[in-house]
């Protein structure tokens, strides 16, 4: 299992948070890598994808919420890595909140493909 993201939450790294939140429900801590590194979803794709391959690992599902599935998929595959997307179903939300989240999700979508380019020039 692999925990990724860097990005800090009150002073916690995701990776950590994801990895406490797994333990508590029973994963062995040992069992669990933390990729620390990463801030955007794209690096969470490309760090993990080199962890991956150093571990000879082809096969993963890939957990993330139902509305940034798109766009993490699309980067997964970008690294060189085919998941299987094992979505996580959001919360109930406003109009508001959703129509905002498309919106961003939307500009971040655009960013990541047109950045893609620049991660794998030779």
């Amino acid at each position: 299992m692999i925990a990724s993201g860097g990005r800090r939450w009150h002073g916690v790294p995701e990776a950590t948070a994801l990895r406490d939140l797994l333990v508590a429900r029973g994963l062995p801590a040992d069992r669990i890598v933390r990729e620390l590194w990463s801030l955007s979803t794209i690096e969470n794709a490309s760090y993990t994808a080199e962890l991956l391959r150093a571990a000879s690992i082809h096969r993963i599902g890939l957990v993330t919420c139902d509305w940034h599935m798109h766009r993490a998929l699309a980067c997964f595959v970008a690294c060189g890595v085919n998941p299987s997307p094992l979505a996580s179903p959001s919360p109930p939300e406003t109009p508001f909140v959703r129509r905002t989240r498309h919106v961003f999700e939307g500009v971040r979508t655009w960013v990541a493909r047109t950045s893609l380019p620049l991660w794998f020039e030779p």
